[in-house]
């Protein structure tokens, strides 16, 4: 499977979309939980992943630490919606 990812100016990023020490920055990890959690969760974790485009790093981290399962779970649905919107985009 191929990984697309598109980097914001500045982020020097490999083909998994992950920075060059195997982490994802902040942004990144806090962006791919959103989108899974309002992509794939039901009624309450959809509004958590609402919650998270307006929180924070502090308010983040709290959701995060709190929902621990629900963060883990979310990320990987993200990351991997995340790959199959990108395939899916015309060549330019």
């Amino acid at each position: 499977m191929i990984q697309i990812f598109i980097a914001r100016p500045g982020k020097q990023k490999s083909g998994s979309g992950k920075t060059m020490n195997n982490k994802l920055d902040w942004e990144d990890e806090k962006h791919f939980v959103a989108l899974g959690m309002q992509t794939y969760g039901g009624g309450f974790v959809k509004l958590l992943g609402e919650s998270l485009l307006h929180a924070d790093k502090s308010n983040s981290l709290k959701i995060k630490d709190t929902f621990s399962e629900y963060w883990e779970e979310y990320l990987e649905k993200g990351k991997d919606l995340e790959i199959q919107t990108k395939s899916k985009l015309p060549a330019k």
